[in-house]
């Protein structure tokens, strides 16, 4: 496992859970660099920025037109997510064929559905 929390692969940045970070140069930029080899060794990829509705079936494309199974993959999302919209995200990822997760921090603990209530989170 390496020491650093991020490994540079040209334009494909990966982190140490296994995750492609997608956007740092921009997508299509990524999709380039981001061969079968790492497409198969990468747990799955993180979309946090742009359109994450066109994301997916782009991104489930790329995974078959490299010979691997999206099933078998994850979408991280987190850009500006609150629970409906993990919600709606998960149903298309679904659709698609391919797992998700989520990456959602202020929203939900900087404004709790019960105000009274205090949500911390360690990291």
């Amino acid at each position: 496992m390496p020491t650093r929390s991020v490994v540079n692969l040209g334009s494909c940045h990966i982190n140490v859970a296994g995750i492609a970070l997608t956007d740092t140069f921009a997508t299509e930029t990524f999709l380039k660099d981001f061969t079968s080899d790492l497409a198969t060794k990468c747990s799955g990829v993180r979309q946090d920025s742009g359109d994450p509705i066109a994301f997916v079936p782009r991104i489930v494309r790329h995974y078959k037109e490299n010979g691997v199974n999206p099933a078998d993959k994850t979408i991280v999302f987190s850009d500006s997510l609150d629970v409906d919209r993990c919600l709606e995200l998960k149903a298309w990822a679904d659709k698609h064929g391919i797992r998700s997760s989520f990456g959602v921090g202020t929203f939900l603990t900087s404004n709790p559905p019960n105000k009274s209530q205090t949500i911390f989170s360690d990291i």
